[in-house]
């Protein structure tokens, strides 16, 4: 494997994940990251396990040469023929579009490890879930506006770089030791273009948080379904319970239609019903607009 690493030099990119290209060959074609050394594991110190999704565990560790804490994320290859997963390929891609930004959590490194690899992100203390959870009342209005206002930055960020994150959600929302929010878990996240008519997955985001087209099954729809997310996670942190808490999709938009009240043909076209096809036509603010409003006016000021 490694004789292979170093002729190996495929751009990553949608035919290579659509080719089913082996997982080396990906990891070598993403140019920011040189995954040919075979003990670059040997740069960082492990501390401990924080926890296992469904791809692989994650554990805190320290850079050896600058002493920064960071998290790193190994996936084992449980097929080598079938090459890297789908959503850490797609992680992978969405951060080297959107770069470095405050508010979205930073991809370190990537590179092979045994039978797998790793992803190394900057360490985060911990998730807004969690903090709500832990929350003995709802969250000062000022500590909800300044999460909303970090969020909202980091989405507009990711939106102007035409990335859907798809899976908006307060476990995917992490906080540093000084309270900055992050945005995190890229797995479902995809390349948007307006003209590019191809049609996307529906199943995607935590039903909580899924914006109503996607629970009526649109495969046409638009960087919006992101504010949707960002809407129900800030009603989430104002009433320190969520605003939409449907066991299933009918009982999802049941609970929609509750809180918000009956659509009208002004809020949800007629057309929309009809064809499940949504581009621009219902009416959400973008989050650079989101952010620019008077309510977090004090807060920008102070910026």
């Amino acid at each position: 494997i490694v004789t292979k690493l170093c002729y190996v030099n495929k751009p990553l990119n949608e035919e290579n994940i659509r080719c089913g290209r082996p997982l080396f060959s990906k990891l070598c074609g993403y140019s920011q990251f040189h995954p040919l050394a075979k003990f670059r594991m040997n740069k960082y110190t492990i501390l401990n396990r924080i926890g296992e999704g469904a791809h692989g565990i994650v554990l805190k560790g320290r850079h050896n040469e600058s002493s920064d804490l960071v998290a790193l994320k190994k996936i084992p290859l449980r097929k080598l023929d079938e090459g890297i997963p789908n959503t850490a390929l797609r992680e992978i891609k969405a951060l080297q579009i959107i770069g470095v930004h405050p508010n979205i959590v930073r991809l370190r490194d990537v590179f092979s490890h045994g039978l797998g690899f790793v992803l190394v992100f900057d360490f985060m203390l911990t998730d807004l879930s969690e903090v709500l959870r832990n929350a003995e009342r709802p969250l000062s209005v000022e500590t909800v506006k300044s999460y909303m206002l970090m969020l909202l930055k980091g989405v507009a960020y990711m939106h102007a770089n035409s990335i859907m994150h798809r899976d908006l959600k307060p476990a995917n929302l992490l906080i540093d030791s000084k309270g900055i929010l992050k945005i995190a878990d890229f797995g479902l996240a995809r390349v948007y273009s307006t003209e590019n008519n191809r049609p996307y997955s529906h199943q995607v985001a935590t039903r909580w948080y899924r914006a109503p087209e996607l629970l009526y099954g649109a495969r046409n729809y638009s960087l919006s379904v992101d504010l949707w997310s960002v809407g129900a996670i800030f009603g989430e942190m104002l009433n320190n319970s969520p605003l939409f808490p449907g066991e299933n999709d009918i009982e999802q938009l049941w609970f929609v239609i509750r809180v918000l009240g009956t659509p009208t043909e002004e809020s949800w076209p007629v057309g929309f019903m009809i064809h499940f096809s949504y581009r621009n036509r219902l009416k959400r603010w973008a989050a650079y607009t989101v952010y620019h409003s008077f309510y977090f006016e004090t807060l920008v000021k102070q910026e």
